[in-house]
């Protein structure tokens, strides 16, 4: 969905260098260094070539991105040649890159609206909508397969909500109360950015005794806050009842409730809040709705490992999961006999398996079939019911 932002990634001439950008974005963020907790030491920066690295990842990504808006401007100017053909000038659709540009050329407005301006916008929406929300859906996943009541009443609800249909859609998405929940739960106990983005004060003043200078960089651990037990009935226990009964039921995300600031608060909340929230929705209504999820190898709930690391909340290793999600998706297909359609060898996927131990990585894998697979699975779906419950699922 995000791609779909800028006229799906794909069609660009640098989705491989992309993917490799974020990557390294995603891995330079979540990273541990010493020049963050003596951040007036400037010369620890150069010392440990973090600003070698961040400088060099920067202007890659900024070619990247540059291409990307030097092509709809290509586009722009060929659309409006009159030798131009009527189906190629439609042919291209107007996206969120088109929009920029033209309010660029509208000299409207008192600040103008520079192409560096538009880059950063673009890059906030690919690093900031697509990484952060692929881990919760990771986490949300890993504490359904480590909750298995959970799990069922969450897929039993979307299979109930949806079971005249082939495949899940936003037209009945606000029915789903359970899975929303979940995911309010994820949000509390694994924020994505656990301490939201820095802020600057703009001038001295003190905070509960707390004397903050001018330009002092301030942190919110939105972690801490979503586990407080003074707030939080049993607060490590993953429990999305919680926001269904009593006084959770009107605690929300949006920062009105200090004790839920996933996003943050106030004029300087996730802009993109309520667009990831839509995706992650989905994509776990999809996963639900489609797939049958366990364990792998007679694993107990217990033995998930669960640890978090670094300052954006991924799993120490996502393994046992990545398997799980492998073996599962081989299971379905056997069970609808679509191997043979997809001409998926499992042998392919047990080799990807050991070399990968990223789940990411297995994401993107899986992902690159999705076409193929969504035609055989409304298919499938749309002569017969999907799978009911069980006990041993």
């Amino acid at each position: 969905m995000v791609s779909q932002v800028e006229q799906r990634l794909e069609k660009s001439r640098d989705q491989e260098a992309y993917i490799e950008i974020s990557k390294q974005i995603s891995k330079l963020a979540g990273g541990f260094y010493v020049s963050d907790m003596y951040p007036s030491i400037k010369m620890l920066q150069w010392i440990g070539g973090l600003r070698h690295k961040l400088e060099k990842v920067h202007e890659e990504a900024d070619r990247i991105v540059g291409n990307i808006l030097s092509d709809h401007k290509e586009k722009k100017i060929t659309k409006s040649e009159p030798y131009n053909h009527e189906e190629e000038a439609d042919d291209h659709q107007e996206d969120f890159v088109d929009i920029l540009l033209k309010i660029q050329d509208s000299d409207q407005h008192d600040f103008p609206l520079t192409d560096s301006n538009i880059k950063a916008v673009l890059m906030d929406i690919f690093t900031a909508g697509s990484e952060t929300s692929s881990t919760l859906v990771e986490w949300a996943m890993s504490e359904m397969l480590k909750n298995p009541r959970v799990m069922k009443e969450a897929q039993s609800e979307v299979r109930r909500v949806f079971h005249k249909m082939p495949n899940v859609d936003e037209t009945q998405i606000h029915e789903l109360k359970y899975l929303s929940a979940v995911i309010r739960e994820t949000l509390r106990l694994h924020p994505p950015v656990p301490l939201l983005l820095p802020r600057e004060s703009s001038r001295s003043c003190v905070i509960d005794g707390y004397d903050i200078p001018i330009k002092a960089k301030v942190l919110v651990n939105a972690w801490a806050i979503g586990r407080d037990p003074m707030h939080w009935f049993e607060a490590e226990k993953f429990w999305p009842e919680r926001f269904l009964h009593d006084d959770g039921l009107h605690i929300d995300y949006k920062g009105t409730d200090f004790e839920f600031i996933p996003f943050g608060a106030g004029r300087r909340i996730c802009p993109g809040m309520t667009f990831a929230m839509i995706v992650v929705e989905l994509t776990l209504a999809q996963l639900l709705f489609h797939f049958d999820w366990k364990l792998p190898n007679d694993m107990k709930p217990e033995d998930l490992d669960m640890t978090e690391i670094f300052i954006s909340l991924w799993k120490k290793t996502l393994k046992q999961a990545e398997n799980s999600a492998v073996e599962s998706l081989l299971l379905y297909m056997e069970n609808l006999n679509m191997i043979k359609v997809l001409d998926l060898d499992r042998s392919i996927v047990d080799e990807y398996k050991v070399e990968n131990d990223d789940l990411r990585e297995v994401n993107i894998f899986l992902c690159q079939r999705i076409e193929e697979l969504e035609d055989i699975v409304a298919n499938e779906f749309h002569d017969e019911d999907p799978v009911e419950d069980n006990d041993d699922g």
